[in-house]
């Protein structure tokens, strides 16, 4: 519960209630339900929330952080541009990417020179869908092409959508949930 409480507070110094204000209205609600369910002793009930409620202000912190610092992200139309994490020059980030044995689009988009988050990894299936027909089947030796030119509604539309429930790295979404969402 304390790091769902840290994550909550970090959000709202940041403004994400303004950003994102059902998300942290969500992690709000879950960690008073979860400090409600401590009380009355059901620690499993209390654990499940806190975890809900952690990774909701960790998704509304990441979505106010995303659109409040736009040097962090470039936004155009070129689709290789590479995303900037520092205003400093770093090396370039890797616009392809080899599968390897045992990877998932979780694990990839996990990957710090990908995207360092698990749960873009809608990301990947939209920017590969000529390639992956079937996400259980992500042959090694494919190379995904890594978008890099992202806008912050892209991002918040990924990890609105890695959310869903039902919507795994191994399930291809349904499209027309991709195009409401915006990622298409």
């Amino acid at each position: 519960m304390s790091d769902a409480r840290q994550n909550l507070e970090a959000a709202w110094s940041i403004g994400a209630d303004r950003h994102a204000p059902q998300i942290v209205d969500n992690a709000q609600r879950l960690l008073a339900q979860a400090e409600n369910e401590m009380q009355s002793g059901d620690y499993k009930a209390a654990q499940k929330d806190a975890v809900a409620s952690h990774q909701a202000a960790r998704q509304a912190l990441t979505i106010a952080q995303t659109k409040q610092q736009p040097s962090i992200i470039a936004v155009t139309p070129e689709p290789d541009l590479q995303i900037k994490k520092h205003l400093t020059t770093e090396p370039a980030m890797p616009s392809d990417y080899l599968v390897e044995t045992k990877d998932n689009l979780w694990r990839i988009a996990a990957k710090p020179e990908i995207y360092g988050d698990a749960q873009l990894w809608p990301l990947l299936l939209n920017a590969n869908s000529d390639i992956i027909k079937n996400s259980h089947v992500i042959k090694p030796g494919t190379t995904l092409h890594i978008k890099r030119a992202l806008s912050a509604e892209e991002i918040e539309a990924a990890l609105n959508f890695s959310h869903t429930p039902g919507s795994t790295p191994l399930k291809i979404p349904d499209t027309s949930q991709l195009r409401r969402s915006g990622l298409r």
